[in-house]
């Protein structure tokens, strides 16, 4: 808005007022040119891990006794016991206890080395100015640090 201001005569005179903005605006310009290429390198490596096997043994004990009542399954320690009834024609008739049957669990820890194929890649990434020349990088690593970096914390 002009601002008005009077002159010694007693005249008024009008003085403009500028204000300048600033405009601003982006635009996209290259600057480097940038190429990944992802590498899988193969190498060979034997595992020994233990190996836990559980087997059942079952033993059979003759027992040959009459029981009044049936006999329920219990365990004996680390030993389940089931006991096996047949029922025996006499001039009355009456449970006979046949056999018990001892299921025990036996644990055994073996090596069996194995050789298996384990892949790895690595990315490589090369940047090039507009004018052509490389620029250095050093995002460029395979992924063989970060693992041993893991196996040391």
């Amino acid at each position: 808005m002009p601002e008005e201001q009077r002159t010694p005569r007693g005249r008024t005179q009008r003085v403009p007022i500028v204000r300048e903005r600033a405009k601003v605006t982006r635009r996209a310009r290259a600057t480097a040119v940038v190429r990944v290429r992802k590498q899988v390198e193969r190498r060979t490596e034997i595992i020994d891990e233990p190996l836990t096997r559980d087997e059942v043994v079952i033993e059979r004990v003759p027992i040959d006794r009459f029981v009044d009542a049936p006999i329920p399954d219990r365990y004996e320690g680390d030993t389940l016991v089931v006991s096996v009834l047949e029922e025996v024609v006499v001039v009355q008739k009456r449970l006979k206890l046949k056999e018990e049957l001892r299921i025990s669990r036996r644990r055994t820890t073996t090596r069996e080395p194995q050789v298996i194929d384990l892949a790895e890649e690595s990315v490589v990434v090369e940047r090039r100015g507009v004018d052509g020349r490389s620029i250095p990088d050093t995002a460029s690593r395979s992924a063989a640090p970060r693992r041993e970096a893991k196996e040391q914390a």
